[in-house]
């Protein structure tokens, strides 16, 4: 089921919102799914890296670089 929701913006952004409902022939509320969607999957990526830092740290991982290093 869907849910209608209000969101205020301030008018820049609300412009810069209509310039890509325009650009890309699509509706605000498919770009703000969108956006909202990428937002959440950073924030449970984030979540998750920050509970297994400590694992990758214990195993000499430190930055994704030393990840890409251990897997290429």
């Amino acid at each position: 089921m869907r849910k209608v929701i209000t969101v205020s913006l301030q008018p820049e952004l609300s412009r810069k919102l209509d310039k890509s409902v325009k650009a890309n022939k699509t509706t605000r509320s498919e770009i703000v799914k969108k956006a909202l969607d990428q937002y959440l999957y950073q924030q449970e990526t984030n979540r998750i890296r920050a509970k297994l830092r400590p694992y990758a740290e214990k195993a000499g991982f430190y930055s994704e670089e030393d990840v890409f290093r251990a897997i290429s």
